[in-house]
């Protein structure tokens, strides 16, 4: 009887001791190690990597530049990591060359290639953060596809264009408050209807009911560069790869009249 006695009375305390241990643990648990405190801004080693395609096809065009994964041949493309991180060691396969920079360019040029999907492969090895990625090898490759297209300027305003002509419908970020909006994209050749630029005409836009005219400036696969339109000094239209439509319409400061604004994100209908 002196034995179940004293064990009741064990048990009893050690109930009693249990939430206080438990409280303790996870008060410990909260506080975190000086040499991991910083791991929510740390990722593994990664090769991810973007294309963009260059509004033509030397470098003087890295102000026009789009992430893609199709180019016009012979047209140039700029290849870098998404990385920040500039150390370690940067290996590329664009074709049979092998490059051994962080970021370039090259000039995507062959009608042979026309229509192929050709593997461009980067490999990275950089010294791993042990601490935050204890598994971490220091060491990824990735593989993307680049398709190139034939152009022919005569064409690409004469033929129809799937990225660029239809219905869209957008709404509009500057003014997050409104409804969203419906417009008729059509890209009309030099020469047509009388007018002597090559131009997009955008229907449901402009104030007024009018058409908003914008004459080619740049061209590249997924974008369009307008000048002399309307007193904007910012006007392109995008077609993305996750097939979102853009168009941003930004003015000159100095302008005496102030004129609408647009940055439009939304789908082809």
């Amino acid at each position: 009887m002196t034995f179940n006695r004293v064990n009741h009375t064990a048990k009893l305390a050690l109930l009693l001791a249990l939430p206080l241990c438990l409280i303790n643990c996870k008060k410990e648990q909260v506080q975190m190690s000086p040499f991991n405190e910083n791991c929510e801004k740390s990722s593994p080693v990664s090769a991810d990597f973007t294309m963009e395609d260059l509004a033509g096809p030397i470098n003087i065009f890295f102000d026009k530049r789009t992430e893609t994964d199709t180019a016009y041949e012979n047209s140039g493309v700029y290849f870098s990591p998404k990385d920040p991180d500039t150390t370690g060691d940067y290996t590329w396969y664009i074709g049979a060359e092998v490059i051994k920079e962080r970021t370039f360019w090259r000039q995507m040029t062959g009608p042979q290639l026309i229509g192929l999907q050709l593997p461009m492969t980067l490999v990275v090895k950089k010294e791993p953060n042990l601490i935050c990625h204890p598994d971490d090898d220091g060491y990824d490759s990735i593989t993307k596809y680049l398709t190139l297209v034939d152009f022919v300027s005569y064409d690409y305003y004469h033929d129809p264009n799937p990225l660029f002509e239809g219905t869209f419908r957008f709404k509009d970020h500057l003014k997050p408050e409104q409804d969203s909006i419906d417009v008729e994209i059509e890209l009309k050749a030099d020469g047509e209807d009388g007018a002597p630029f090559n131009r997009a005409v955008l229907s449901g836009l402009w104030h007024n009911n009018t058409d908003l005219v914008l004459n080619e400036w740049y061209i590249n696969y997924r974008q369009l560069w307008f000048h002399s339109g309307q007193g904007y000094r910012i006007q392109r239209m995008r077609h993305g790869m996750d097939r979102t439509v853009e168009i941003e319409l930004i003015a000159w400061e100095s302008l005496n009249d102030p004129i609408p604004e647009y940055h439009l994100i939304g789908r082809k209908l």
